[in-house]
């Protein structure tokens, strides 16, 4: 009598796992709302600029566009920044002037225009970011030349 009230037991547990199985898995979760607007609930996004220099001579770099900011001399071998810049996360493109001493000892300034969409998505214009750019001295046969490079990307090219 214990052996069929035990199988009648197992019988009806194993019967209520098997209507469990087959009814119907709860509705997922609502995806989250995104907001139209680019940027954070106050729309602004901190951009820092990491400046290296491998350069045999020092790089002056100074932010123009969407705000300015005071011009940042990277000496040769050492690792510099340009200080936060507070701007609207609409602004999506960022003025770098460049300026460098070539071999005739004049003063050479070049524009280098970063898009922001090509390395952040634009939900990720947000916050707090940064870049590193990198001036490296290059040279051919001809003449030598300042690369500015992101990366392995190389950004901005200045005779030298």
């Amino acid at each position: 009598m214990a052996k069929l009230l035990l199988l009648i037991a197992t019988l009806l547990v194993a019967a209520t796992v098997v209507a469990e199985a087959h009814s119907a898995a709860p509705a997922p979760a609502p995806a989250p709302v995104t907001s139209p607007h680019l940027g954070t609930k106050s729309g602004l996004l901190s951009m820092k600029l990491i400046l290296h220099n491998v350069a045999k001579r020092p790089v002056t770099f100074k932010l123009v566009n969407p705000v300015v900011s005071k011009p940042v001399v990277a000496l040769k071998g050492k690792w510099n920044a340009i200080e936060p810049a507070l701007f609207s996360a609409k602004h999506t493109n960022l003025l770098v002037s460049v300026t460098v001493e070539n071999n005739k000892h004049v003063m050479v300034n070049k524009t280098l225009k970063i898009n922001l969409l090509q390395h952040f998505k634009t939900s990720e214009l947000k916050g707090k970011k940064f870049l590193v750019l990198t001036a490296v001295e290059s040279w051919s046969w001809k003449s030598k030349y300042l690369l500015i490079t992101m990366g392995e990307l190389v950004v901005l090219t200045i005779k030298l």
